[in-house]
């Protein structure tokens, strides 16, 4: 299978130039050239168009390989650099090498160029692996101390407004503090969709009608003078994916593309079709090792705005990173971590002043199987709820709602002072509320500690993390439910409630 390479060659001699395209076609490269011969042309090409490599002759007259990495390093741009040379010292390779060619090769002799070019490739690919990865684990426990402080902030901001009465001045200030820690809540479901821990409803779903039914709303909710277009391939199979994930990523990418139209007339083109082989070995993918199987639906989300220059397309991706005044969260970083959470592929193709085309290669319907939804069970007899959480403000929270309703409460800052108080209370316990996430014993060990204890003990399972991770990582353990924080005290006593309601005698 041939794998596409945009090359720029910085060589006098056209029939050198061929030999060494020559050489990629025969190591399964397909070749998109650029020649040039001077520093100008190639600060042109350095613009226009992102580079896979660039190969460059050693022994030009006023322009040569010297030159041409100088250029590269002063545009700050981070491309694997050969030099090719039909005479060329081993003092002056090793000079070129310390500073920052990758390889050189005698032009009559290229037969390490393949590998050379194989190694930079898989090199830069793992990198990027790596970077989404950092990132990913970043954004995910950053999301996740955020929820855990915004159940307290959102949970005594409810308890205040239900103390007012109605008509107090205070009232509209309290509604706005819940209004505004949703907002931030949704935030923090971005970082985890961007960690790819966001929680997905992995199901077969016509690709098609989902565009056509999300085609009203996408054109309401830009300007005017951009005009939405789709062209979309028949008898499609379905794609196993999130409809109101994948909705999130076809409207962040067209408000993009509408911002980069800006207030001339532009438009929008969506174009759904089947992916050929080749086309899936030009998309970056979640996993550098992950094979690829089965068949693939391409979506395409093509502008005909600004484009992106090679400096911010290496950035797009990043959370927070936008060019304009004022961003929307974590953007199209989200929109990565979406596709990473589905196993799909992407590429983006910009050129500045012509547009940007989104690609994405999402796998058509072969179901993985989901994990096992928690099984409720009846809460035995008992009337105390037992609270095992590290933060202090949530097990107060917790605590104060629920002595409102009469309910008693204990609390344990960790997982094995929650085993010896209940241990202590057995009999009267009728749910535990366990934290996922706490330092030393964590959740997971601390509720199968309980379950040897007591194999039907009611065990709720709280974090900021999405149910589908939680029920993942608990299939085996059984929790009789899950509260997603940060959730507010209503949430708490209809999940509490629902327990307790269902205890049964001993």
């Amino acid at each position: 299978m041939t794998v596409l390479l945009d090359v720029l060659i910085v060589e006098d001699n056209e029939d050198d130039a061929l030999l060494l395209l020559r050489e990629l076609k025969k190591g399964n490269f397909q070749p998109r050239s650029e020649r040039v011969e001077s520093r100008p042309e190639m600060l042109s090409a350095l613009t226009r168009k992102k580079w896979d490599i660039i190969i460059a002759d050693y022994s030009m007259p006023n322009f040569g390989a010297v030159e041409a990495l100088n250029l590269l390093q002063e545009e700050g741009l981070e491309i694997p650099f050969f030099i090719v040379s039909g005479t060329i010292g081993e003092d002056v390779a090793a000079a070129a090498m310390r500073g920052g060619a990758k390889d050189y090769l005698m032009k009559g002799n290229l037969t390490r160029l393949i590998p050379a070019i194989e190694r930079e490739i898989q090199e830069k690919q793992m990198q990027r692996i790596q970077k989404m990865e950092s990132l990913g684990a970043l954004a995910g426990g950053v999301a996740h101390d955020f929820n855990n402080l915004l159940s307290a902030i959102l949970g005594r901001a409810v308890i205040a407004l239900d103390k007012l009465p109605l008509g107090h001045t205070a009232r509209r200030d309290i509604e706005l503090m819940i209004e505004h820690t949703e907002r931030a809540a949704d935030l923090a479901n971005q970082m985890l969709a961007y960690s790819g821990k966001g929680g997905f409803e992995i199901q077969p779903m016509d690709l098609n009608a989902l565009l056509h039914g999300n085609m009203p709303l996408l054109q309401a909710g830009i300007a005017k003078n951009v005009l939405v277009m789709m062209q979309l391939a028949d008898y499609l199979p379905d794609v196993a994916a999130d409809p109101g994930q994948l909705r999130e990523v076809i409207t962040q990418v067209v408000l993009n593309a509408a911002e980069a139209i800006g207030p001339r007339n532009g438009q929008i083109e969506i174009r759904t079709r089947l992916a050929d082989d080749y086309e899936l070995t030009l998309a970056e993918w979640p996993e550098e090792k992950w094979t690829r199987s089965g068949n693939y639906i391409l979506l395409e989300i093509a502008d005909n705005g600004s484009g992106i220059d090679n400096e911010n397309l290496a950035k797009i991706f990043d959370p927070f990173f936008t060019t304009k005044e004022l961003g929307r969260g974590l953007g199209l970083a989200a929109v990565q971590g979406i596709m990473r959470g589905h196993r799909a592929g992407m590429e983006v193709l910009s050129e500045p002043g012509l547009g940007t085309t989104f690609r994405f290669f999402m796998p058509a319907c072969q179901m993985a199987e989901r994990p096992a939804a928690p099984v409720v069970m009846a809460a035995p007899a008992g009337h105390k709820v037992l609270v095992i959480d590290d933060e202090q403000p949530i097990r107060d929270l917790v605590e104060d709602v629920l002595m409102m309703y009469d309910v008693p409460v204990l609390t344990a800052s960790s997982g094995p002072k929650g085993i010896e108080l209940y241990t202590q209370n057995r009999q009267d316990v009728g749910l535990i509320i366990l934290d996922l996430s706490m330092p030393g014993m964590n959740g997971e060990d601390t509720c199968r500690a309980l379950r040897e204890l007591n194999e039907d003990v009611a065990i709720i399972i709280s974090s900021g993390y999405h149910k589908d991770d939680v029920a993942e990582r608990f299939s085996g353990l059984r929790p009789s439910g899950f509260l997603q924080k940060p959730y507010n005290p209503r949430q708490l006593v209809d999940e509490v409630k629902q327990r307790l309601d269902a205890a049964v005698p001993v």
